[in-house]
């Protein structure tokens, strides 16, 4: 590969993104209203009750990773005093309101990215001290909600979920204290220099192994390449991402609460299931929680996909899957 030789300036602004992002947030949600279950591994299961989707450090620290099958996670979890919950998502969807009322008293221009996460503007003119402001915010959101909350400050969207990333990691949090701001040159290099590329906001585990195969593995690495030949490789989303990176405001965000595109609504059954009556009855159920969610976006439907599966984890057993689609020329309004 040719070499180049890239020079950044920071101009002297006022307005910089924060990102506001709960700390593991559906184990805390679980955990708020059971204090005696602080310290002891926490983990919470998907909507079907099959995968761990949220752990705290404790259960972290036990080895169970992200999406784990809840049967093979369970035994520790009991072994070490734990507790798994199943999804609550109306206590989580009520938590997250609360969340993000909160923040857009704090914040300007807040904008709610997920469920625990949401961007918005700090101006110097108002808050000078971005370090001191972002502390305030962090322990107004602990004093009224009793959440904690990392925040990560910088030019662009990108450069504070980096800042973001950077407050959440354990070897840095007596420093940091959950709040980190990058606001000059040398400490975005500093942050970039120790993201891998697969921690970074739109890097795909394909980019990232086609990325390192070209010796390109930390952020800094990204931020340095050639802009030109990576738009060519790899499209315009891996270029808006190397310009915020150089602390160009490229990428728009999209709202978590806008109409999606699909509804999906499944669960795994607490037994085996044998009776095609309570399959339908199940069927049923799904159905119309869909619908639910279809009536609040106010959206039309026009295929509806029914699936069935055999637990997958049990190989020794007879395994089958099916799947039906019905699709009409015209749409259908729940």
């Amino acid at each position: 590969m040719g070499g180049c030789h890239l020079i950044y300036k920071t101009t002297l602004m006022t307005v910089y993104w924060v990102l506001a992002d709960i700390n593991g947030a559906y184990v805390s949600f679980c955990t708020l209203f059971n204090p005696q279950l602080k310290g002891k591994p926490i983990g919470v299961l998907s909507s079907n009750q099959g995968n761990v989707i949220a752990r705290n450090q404790e259960i972290k620290n036990l080895g169970v990773k992200m999406s784990e099958p809840a049967f093979r996670v369970k035994p520790i979890i009991d072994k070490n005093d734990g507790q798994l919950f199943g999804s609550n998502f109306t206590l989580f969807g009520d938590m997250s309101q609360r969340f993000h009322e909160e923040l857009e008293m704090l914040i300007i221009n807040s904008s709610r990215y997920s469920v625990d996460e949401a961007f918005g503007n700090l101006d110097t003119n108002l808050m000078p001290d971005l370090k001191e402001y972002g502390t305030y915010i962090q322990s107004t959101i602990r004093k009224n909600l009793g959440l904690e909350v990392g925040i990560g400050i910088g030019r662009t969207k990108t450069l504070a979920k980096i800042a973001s990333w950077a407050s959440k990691l354990k070897k840095w949090k007596s420093t940091t204290n959950g709040v980190v701001v990058l606001d000059t040159l040398e400490k975005e290099t500093w942050a970039l220099q120790r993201i891998p590329v697969i921690d970074i906001w739109g890097c795909g585990s394909k980019t990232t192994s086609k990325l390192d195969r070209q010796a390109i593995s930390t952020g800094k690495d990204l931020r340095d390449s050639d802009l030109k030949a990576m738009q060519t490789m790899y499209g315009v989303t891996l270029e808006r991402t190397i310009l915020e990176l150089r602390g160009v405001n490229a990428i728009e965000l999209k709202n978590y609460n806008d109409p999606r595109e699909q509804i999906c609504v499944s669960r795994t059954m607490g037994s085996i299931v044998t009776d095609m009556n309570t399959l339908r009855s199940s069927l049923s159920s799904h159905a119309k929680e869909a619908a639910i969610k279809l009536r609040r976006q106010n959206f039309w439907c026009r295929t509806v996909t029914v699936f069935i599966a055999t637990n997958p984890f049990k190989p020794n057993d007879p395994q089958y899957q099916k799947t039906l689609s019905i699709e009409q020329i015209f749409y259908w309004k729940v």
